[in-house]
């Protein structure tokens, strides 16, 4: 194992951030735990030589390299990857046998990665890499109140009718503004526009309380934020 972390070393010198490839067990963790925090189903890869399971979990071995599957696609810290870049051919060993082998997360997953890595940091010290990464390759499932949008790289609240009332209101709130008219209260504005399906301000003015709130609360958990 020592000569197997020799070579890996020698191996990062040549990345653009080397300190990552020896804490891939751990980057995969942040990961994964990101993309179960969006309801996504991750799995850790273990690229590994050990023969069976109870030596993955309880034993040592060499474990060339850890990232995250979801789906079909990969990924590590280079973002997403295809299969075959899961293994190293200048890792300091031709034509070494390994497995790859997919993992649920949990604490004896974590325990292995721990034992047979050589990191000196933890998942939360790429919290932040592991939003960086999944923000661009694996939008979070859409909810029924916000959605990932692409092309704008950022988060959006979805669609409702209210906004199409509140956008009427506060077109007359500038038009009068612009005019130095003296505004009406929100009801009399409410009551003022098309403001369809909504019978009442009462009700309208529930539903955006209800999306507004239900956005933000998923917006939180989205980034891993405490309310």
């Amino acid at each position: 194992m020592k000569l197997l972390l020799e070579n890996w070393r020698k191996f990062t010198e040549s990345s653009e951030d080397p300190e990552l490839w020896g804490n891939c067990g751990m980057v995969a963790v942040a990961i994964a735990e990101e993309a179960k925090r969006r309801g996504l189903d991750p799995m850790l890869v273990f690229v590994h030589n050990a023969d069976d399971e109870d030596t993955i979990m309880m034993g040592d071995y060499d474990l060339y390299h850890v990232a995250v599957t979801i789906g079909d696609d990969y990924y590590d810290d280079r973002g997403k990857i295809s299969r075959d870049e899961l293994n190293f051919d200048d890792f300091g060993e031709e034509d070494r046998d390994y497995y790859v082998d997919e993992f649920f997360l949990n604490e004896k997953v974590k325990d292995a990665i721990k034992r047979n890595t050589n990191w000196d940091k933890c998942p939360a010290d790429f919290k932040e890499r592991a939003l960086e990464i999944l923000d661009n390759e694996t939008p979070p499932k859409e909810s029924e109140v916000g959605h990932y949008d692409p092309d704008l790289g950022r988060y959006q609240m979805n669609k409702a009718p209210w906004q199409s009332v509140s956008s009427l209101i506060s077109d007359i709130v500038m038009s009068m503004r612009r005019g130095g008219e003296e505004l009406p209260s929100q009801e009399e504005l409410f009551n003022m526009v098309d403001h369809e399906p909504y019978a009442s301000y009462e009700e309208y003015k529930a539903a955006r309380k209800k999306d507004m709130e239900g956005y933000a609360n998923w917006f939180r958990d989205q980034r891993g934020w405490s309310k």
